[in-house]
């Protein structure tokens, strides 16, 4: 006799397991409400732009309230409060939205930056030419003071009105001095001794070494370098009217041929790529972004010279003042030299004057060479205008009178440099005394030039 087994309670439903299942839980939930969770969950504090998310997702309705309060770690209490504030929570919302804007639309102009800018340049020279030199807060101060009234004074600045506003109320006070070392950096706040008795015996040091080392130096082979601007168009087309012009000039009283650094990317200017410069102009041309003399513009220029030596089969000594890029040409081509003795580079011995010194005592080209070459350079600019006004008919060709030709400029540099007399050359060497005795005796005697 065959046992039945009644196994329909044992086949359930799938659904009816899943609720018994559901039951079970529900149950055991009831009585671990009150016991302590080590995985309990933590509540987070909700910023007013999470606020504003919630807001958006609930208004979707792609989210209940539950599965809000788990996707920001929240109650679901929080949530029903948030939503009950939406409007607020929106206003509020909106209103910083356009504070922000107004922000980043917001520009700070500050009129002092060409001031900065000049005074950190001074202070990298310091830095470069004499590293031992401290600097205070009162000594920038007052440079900074003495920069402004100079800027103010420059001629051929041709600053906006409201730079030289502030300009002329410029009083470096320590607000501005702090404002300009966050912007600039620090250096030292101590000064060791008196800085004009550092100066004086700076200079006397390093002429008695100067003259040591041109003890058996030629007139020929001693070349001193120097640089200077010029501007050759009106205030309206600036961008493209200044140029830098370097000068070399030796003790006999020659001058080698000059470099203009101007803004023209290419080897030369666009509008003199068939023409031979140095051999028409005696120019070499360099560039820079702002049309300034930098590092290789003048090492360019030392090459050059260098060059100009080997043909002559000599070895030149070149005297140059403490500038940052002429150090930095130095170091470029003589890793192992130094500021404070010299620079060896094939045919060339470069030595460098003290920081801080008056060019126009002890700097020939600055004791009226360049004086001698502005002059000739802008009387053959003012001619040629006065020629194209003569020969303009309308008010158009007027104004087509003072757009000068590139050529033009080139051939003005070029009268300028040839018009320089050798005497003033000797004479501004002689005057300086950068020369040793041994030296003058070799030179002629010139007549003092009228002036």
């Amino acid at each position: 006799m065959e046992m039945v087994v009644d196994d329909s309670l044992l086949l359930l439903p799938a659904s009816e397991e899943a609720a018994h299942d559901d039951l079970l839980q529900a149950s055991t939930a009831e009585y671990d409400v009150d016991e302590p969770s080590s995985k309990s969950r933590k509540r987070e504090r909700l910023t007013l732009g999470q606020k504003r998310q919630v807001i958006d997702l609930a208004s979707s309705q792609q989210y209940t309230h539950r599965e809000l309060a788990e996707k920001f770690q929240v109650g679901r209490t929080t949530i029903t409060n948030i939503c009950k504030n939406t409007e607020l929570i929106r206003t509020e919302t909106d209103s910083a939205d356009t504070l922000k804007k107004r922000r980043k639309t917001t520009k700070c102009t500050y009129d002092l930056r060409i001031l900065d800018e000049a005074l950190h340049k001074w202070r990298m020279e310091v830095r470069v030419s004499n590293p031992e030199m401290k600097l205070t807060g009162a000594a920038l101060q007052q440079k900074a003071i003495d920069l402004a009234q100079a800027i103010l004074h420059d001629n051929y600045a041709r600053l906006p009105d409201k730079i030289q506003v502030a300009l002329s109320k410029f009083s470096a006070s320590n607000g501005w001095l702090d404002g300009y070392r966050t912007r600039f950096g620090n250096f030292s706040s101590r000064m060791t001794g008196d800085q004009a008795a550092i100066k004086q015996v700076d200079f006397q040091t390093r002429l008695r070494e100067l003259h040591r080392s041109f003890d058996n130096v030629e007139p020929c082979d001693l070349w001193i370098g120097g640089e200077f601007a010029l501007i050759f168009k009106p205030s309206h087309v600036m961008d493209k009217g200044r140029c830098t012009v370097s000068l070399f000039a030796n003790a006999s009283g020659d001058l080698f041929d000059m470099q203009v650094v101007g803004v023209e990317k290419s080897g030369t200017p666009i509008q003199m790529d068939t023409i031979d410069l140095r051999a028409k102009y005696r120019i070499l041309y360099g560039y820079s972004k702002t049309g300034l003399q930098v590092a290789t513009t003048s090492m360019t220029m030392l090459k050059a010279l260098n060059a100009h030596a080997k043909a002559l089969k000599r070895q030149f000594h070149v005297v140059l003042e403490s500038a940052v890029p002429h150090v930095k040409a130095a170091m470029m081509l003589d890793a192992l030299g130094d500021q404070r003795t010299f620079f060896m580079y094939d045919q060339l011995r470069i030595h460098f004057l003290p920081p801080h010194l008056s060019l126009q005592k002890y700097h020939p080209l600055h004791m009226g060479i360049i004086s001698c070459f502005k002059a000739k350079f802008r009387y053959e600019m003012l001619d040629t205008l006065y020629a194209n006004y003569r020969h303009a008919t309308a008010l158009d060709d007027a104004t087509r009178a003072i757009q000068f030709k590139l050529k033009s400029v080139f051939h003005w540099l070029s009268v300028a440099l040839h018009s320089v007399p050798k005497a003033l050359v000797t004479q501004a060497w002689i005057a300086s005394g950068l020369l040793p005795a041994p030296m003058l005796a070799k030179l002629p005697k010139i007549s003092p030039l009228s002036e």
